[in-house]
């Protein structure tokens, strides 16, 4: 065995542990997708008010699974919006005696939906159930009769649904409302992409079995918690040899895990990766009976330094240089957190990997555990993932397990990217306050700073790091529950080059800019992490009531901002006029039309990125070739596996091996 080496890496090492806390690193349902995916930034001709109606109805529909197919198998769905499609609504609080909401796997896609509404779907769960008020003005207006209005009221589901690919079948039931009903978006008949991206039918009844006449689909906005199984084929069956009980158990141990890059191509580059999660092996009992804990857990991501095929016995051989710590600390797992076949409850980063593309590698070490291990699941092939373990917490060596497998991990992440790009991570070297006092903040960025956020994007969210300039305060902020009175977010596509910015804000704008947020901005305490000696988290997220879809160019960011309390002020970290990047700001007034020079945030966009336009085209690099036949077959050697389809029915076979076929002859991507 080889000399004891380090099995960290120095001066990554979390600057302070999160205890035995487990949360997301960003809250749930940062990511969003909108359905009737035409309509995320327009309206449809369409509109429908049975959703909010004052009589009992059922609403079914289906979407085509194109809609979801930047997502791979294994992403939850945590909530489902809808809009307005005139005024505010409710003008008093709307009861409901039950309002229930299901989703389920289409076996009918949209133009072949079938009046009985079993024929439909399969996989079903109710993720919406019960009495239901939706407060006065929880829908807000359009903010002119060209735009649409916000997804601003959510219905937050009890229990996560796992995608598992393939159309979504939504099923609403709802008993009436107390008051009159408004108009919701919906796409109907004359809409594109009816009954190719999208279906919809009704019942005047509550419960219905079956839908008897046809309706204009509800445009809905799902917030997602991007996962994806490793290895892509086992998300639906057992895929792997022995179970490997070798962690998680009554004394240390270490198990390093080496994944393909094909295997996690659903990540877009620049993108946190987040947490990871197992899956017992088939058969085996919920894990743990007890709650279960250890003083010390430390999982360090880095990018491979060697493919699953070629990965080392040593650790360290396997470890790419840019390798961090992104847990630390005594960890606890609940009662069953890994139970049934699917994955367990996440075990969350308390800082996000960049993921940088190329192979992926995971390494978790721990004490002993106050209960027993699981039995987990293992996976081949070897080509997609493998695994070493040791029964110490600082082995350098181990052995691969039983045949070449690897484990079977389902890897976290948030679809995002640095729009300073060179500051990914370090710090800009300076600061500024934002949440403050009133005032307004632009930004321009020129194109070739967000080269990573694919045109046909939808920007989400922005979030913020504290600076390092002062290290006194370098602490994750704030201290206390605070509120900023007004956050009002514009953005446009502008021809306006940062070099070239003008102190007068209308001048920096595109002439259609979008409000994607507006009222009032709640910060929960510490909700911006400082957990590293360099560079602070981007750990929370302003999310956007409505999407911006970006189509690439220079973009304008105009922040408006009113008076913050409950907590001190605090330096965000960014650089002035870093190469690409120019703002302006005025202080003391929201409402200003002109600024002078001003610090461009290092802040990080949350984005989903749009359909592709070439499914066929697996390994992503434009064309449909030899390479991307390899990936396929692996889907269709399973058969009950999303990892293959291309019709968007759940399963890789002979169907989409003919959509494949006509793919791979025209070899160039559309």
């Amino acid at each position: 065995m080889k000399a004891l080496t380090p099995w960290f890496v120095a001066g990554v090492a979390l600057a302070q542990s999160a205890g035995a806390q487990n949360v997301p690193f960003h809250p749930a349902g940062t990511t969003k997708v909108v359905l009737a995916a035409p309509f995320a930034g327009t309206i449809p001709l369409g509109g429908s008010s049975a959703p909010v109606q004052q009589s009992p109805v059922t609403i079914e529909s289906v979407y085509s699974g194109i809609g979801l197919s930047m997502f791979a198998p294994g992403a939850r769905l945590t909530g489902l919006a809808m809009r307005s499609g005139s005024v505010a609504w409710p003008a008093s609080g709307a009861s409901f005696a039950d309002y229930t909401i299901a989703l389920g796997r289409g076996v009918a896609g949209p133009g072949s939906l079938s009046p009985v509404i079993t024929e439909n779907y399969t996989d079903a769960a109710t993720v919406v159930s019960g009495a239901r008020v939706i407060p006065a003005g929880a829908f807000l207006a359009r903010p002119s009769p060209f735009f649409p209005a916000p997804f601003s009221y959510e219905f937050g589901f009890a229990s996560a649904y796992t995608y598992g690919g393939g159309h979504l079948h939504v099923l609403m039931s709802q008993t009436g409302s107390s008051v009159s009903p408004v108009a919701l978006d919906a796409a109907g008949a004359a809409d594109t992409g009816a009954n190719m991206l999208f279906q919809a039918r009704s019942a005047e009844i509550a419960g219905a079995g079956e839908t008897t006449q046809a309706a204009a689909a509800p445009v809905v906005r799902l917030s997602v918690d991007p996962f994806v199984d490793v290895p892509l084929q086992a998300e639906r069956v057992a895929n792997g040899n022995a179970a490997f009980t070798g962690i998680l158990g009554q004394t240390g141990a270490t198990v390093q895990v080496v994944i393909a890059a094909d295997q996690i191509r659903f990540v877009p580059e620049g993108s946190l990766i987040t947490s990871i999660s197992l899956r017992l092996a088939p058969g085996a009992a919920a894990w743990p009976d007890a709650e279960s804990s250890t003083g010390a857990m430390t999982i360090e991501v880095a990018s491979a330094a060697r493919a699953p095929g070629a990965m080392s016995a040593t650790f360290s051989e396997n470890r790419g240089s840019d390798a961090i710590i992104v847990r630390d600390g005594a960890m606890t797992l609940g009662a069953g957190s890994i139970s049934g076949s699917d994955f367990g409850t996440p075990i969350y980063f308390q800082r996000g990997f960049v993921y940088k593309g190329g192979d992926l590698l995971v390494t978790i070490r721990h004490g002993a555990f106050s209960r027993p291990g699981p039995a987990l699941s293992t996976a081949n092939p070897a080509a997609a993932v493998r695994a070493v373990a040791a029964a110490s917490q600082l082995a350098a060596d181990g052995e691969f397990l039983s045949a070449d497998a690897g484990l079977a991990v389902r890897i976290g992440y948030t679809p995002s990217a640095c729009v300073m790009p060179a500051y990914t991570l370090a710090s800009g070297g300076s600061g500024a306050f934002l949440f403050d006092a009133p005032r307004v903040h632009q930004m321009l960025i020129d194109a070739a700073q967000l080269a990573e956020i694919p045109a046909g994007s939808l920007i989400n969210g922005i979030a913020f790091r504290v600076s390092p300039v002062n290290p006194a305060g370098y602490v994750s902020w704030p201290e206390a529950d605070a509120t900023v009175a007004q956050c009002d977010i514009e953005l446009s596509e502008t021809l306006v080059m940062a070099s070239g910015m003008d102190n007068t804000f209308a001048l920096n704008q595109g002439p259609s800019p979008v409000k994607v947020r507006s009222g009032p901005l709640f910060v929960p305490r510490q909700a911006m992490k400082v957990l590293s000696p360099e560079v602070a988290e981007h750990s929370f997220v302003v999310p956007f009531a409505t999407p911006y879809r970006y189509d690439g160019g220079n973009l304008c960011v105009t922040m408006r901002l009113g008076q913050m309390t409950g907590a001190t002020t605090v330096n965000f970290d960014g650089r002035f006029r870093p190469t690409g990047h120019n703002a302006r700001r005025s202080v003391g007034s929201s409402t200003a039309t002109g600024g002078n020079t001003a610090l461009s945030f290092a802040a990080r966009l949350m984005f989903t990125p749009p359909a592709p336009t070439c499914p066929a085209d697996f390994n992503g690099d434009g064309v449909v070739d030899d390479a991307d036949f390899a990936l396929f077959v692996r889907g269709y050697d399973v058969l009950e596996t999303a990892a293959g389809d291309l019709n968007f029915d759940a399963m890789t076979d002979d169907a989409d091996f003919s959509v494949f076929v006509a793919a791979y002859e025209a070899l160039v991507c559309p």
